[in-house]
């Protein structure tokens, strides 16, 4: 969700870059504290293509875990509860797994996690983000995608196939490296007219998609698909950028966030407590 008036994660986030360019003693706290608030950037979506690839005339994959009535995740056995789990919630969907009813045939189709492979979408670099030194890795297997992002494949009853990839974990260099790419400053149109930083902006939106959601009123409301995180805090950016909206630092004495500002608007403090800080501090004859 964009939140208008106050701080959305784009905003946050650039106050999290300054943070890592500073140094700061603070920037991983800062990181995991932004993590736990909006969730990972999704590095895992970035880097490979959603839909795996299974062995031949295998078409699903059993969970290695489950979400449970009270949010905790419960690991399984793939190869006997979670198959079980899987075809449960797929004939619950109305499902016919396969043609012959025998359970055995049933199981057949399912695949083992460690026999699927994901595509990579930038296969001359590894999940660092770092040149492969390697042959490009068109393909990369389960394992590895566990290894590097921690992550796991769980029953999801809102997934088409039943299944879902659960990452627990980011490597830093990507936050980094996103981080560094990211527009930020006073100058945010300015960065944006360098014909390579507008490429590489305009490249995160074209994978974002406008669509319809139905809201509370039963009225149509407008809204976006976005694959990741990182996706939408840059629509989110080019929605302020495009609508009028100036975000800019915040020029109160101590105060190192950025805030956003209408097009009318000439503050130059954060709305509400830096705004009245600093009028006190003036009055009193003192620094903003």
């Amino acid at each position: 969700m964009r939140d208008v008036e106050g701080a959305g994660p784009h905003i946050v986030f650039l106050r999290l870059k300054e943070l890592w360019q500073e140094q700061s003693d603070h920037f991983e706290k800062a990181l995991i504290l932004f993590a736990e608030r909006y969730g990972l950037l999704g590095a895992f979506e970035e880097d490979y293509q959603q839909h795996p690839v299974f062995p031949i005339e295998q078409m699903l994959v059993a969970p290695e875990a489950v979400i449970d009535g009270e949010g905790k995740l419960r690991f399984v056995d793939p190869s006997t509860e979670g198959r079980k789990l899987l075809i449960d919630l797929l004939e619950s969907k109305g499902w016919r797994i396969s043609s012959e009813r025998d359970l055995k045939a049933k199981h057949s189709v399912i695949s083992m996690p460690s026999a699927i492979q994901f595509i990579a979408k930038q296969p001359d670099l590894d999940s660092f983000l770092w040149p492969s030194r390697e042959a490009p890795r068109q393909l990369a297997l389960w394992e590895e995608i566990r290894k590097d992002f921690g992550a796991l494949l769980v029953l999801d009853e809102e997934a088409f196939k039943g299944v879902s990839v659960l990452c627990t974990r980011e490597p830093l260099r990507r936050w980094t490296v996103s981080l560094q790419l990211f527009p930020s400053g006073d100058t945010l149109a300015e960065q944006l007219a360098n014909d390579r930083s507008l490429s590489s902006f305009n490249s995160y939106l074209e994978q974002a998609a406008p669509r319809a959601v139905l809201g509370k009123d039963g009225n149509l409301e407008r809204g976006w698909t976005c694959g990741s995180l990182l996706q939408a805090m840059y629509v989110m950016l080019w929605l302020d950028l495009t609508g009028g909206s100036t975000i800019r630092k915040c020029l109160s004495r101590g105060c190192q966030n950025y805030f956003r500002m209408g097009p009318q608007s000439k503050s130059m403090y954060c709305p509400k407590r830096c705004a009245n800080r600093a009028s006190t501090r003036m009055k009193r004859g003192q620094e903003p």
